[in-house]
C-alpha cells in the first residue's frame, strides 16, 4: 500500500456500463490514483450514459444510443477532426469506427433493417497517448466493450 496522498495502481471495475469488463482492457485506461468511481445513468431502453472517474477526474465517458439510420458522412468527418490521431479503424464486429487516441465514434450494425447502436467515447487523463499508435489502447477496450453491449441489448448481427 502507498502512503496517504500517493497514487497507486487501481483495480479496474469488474463491469462498466452494465457489461463485464476485463482488467486487461480497462485497467490500461486508468491512471494511478486512490479512488475509482464507476457511474451509470439509468435511462430507458437501449441507451446508456456511463463514466469512470479517478480521484474526481473523469477518465472515460461513454454514451450509447440506438438509432434508425446510419450516421451521415459529415458525422464521420467531424469525429476524425475531433479526436487526436483519429482515423477509420477495422473492428472485430459489424459496423464503422473512427478511433483516435482520446476518443471514438462507433456505429455497430445490429444486423436488422434500420437498427444501429452509436457509441460516443471520450478518453481523458495521463494514459492518453497522443501518437500514431495511441489509439490502440482505446481500440482494445472497444473491441471487447462494443460487442458486449450489443449482445446485452440484443443488437447483434450474429456472427
Amino acid at each position: 500500500m502507498g502512503a496517504a496522498g500517493c497514487g497507486k495502481s487501481l483495480a479496474a471495475p469488474k463491469d462498466f456500463c452494465g457489461v463485464p469488463a476485463r482488467d486487461t482492457t480497462l485497467a490500461p485506461l486508468l491512471p494511478e490514483g486512490e479512488h475509482v468511481k464507476n457511474w451509470q445513468a439509468e435511462p430507458p431502453g437501449a441507451y446508456a450514459d456511463c463514466s469512470l472517474q479517478v480521484d474526481g477526474t473523469q477518465i472515460l465517458d461513454v454514451t450509447v444510443r440506438q438509432i434508425e439510420d446510419q450516421l451521415a458522412p459529415e458525422d464521420w468527418r467531424a469525429a476524425t477532426k475531433r479526436f487526436s490521431q483519429a482515423a477509420r479503424r477495422s473492428m472485430n464486429f459489424p459496423g464503422t469506427a473512427v478511433i483516435g487516441s482520446d476518443g471514438a465514434l462507433v456505429s455497430a450494425d445490429c444486423g436488422m433493417p434500420s437498427s444501429y447502436l452509436t457509441f460516443n467515447i471520450s478518453f481523458h487523463g495521463d494514459r492518453v497517448e497522443h501518437s500514431g499508435t495511441g489509439y490502440k489502447k482505446l481500440q482494445r477496450f472497444l473491441d471487447e466493450f462494443v460487442p458486449a453491449v450489443t449482445k446485452k441489448v440484443e443488437c447483434t448481427a450474429d456472427s
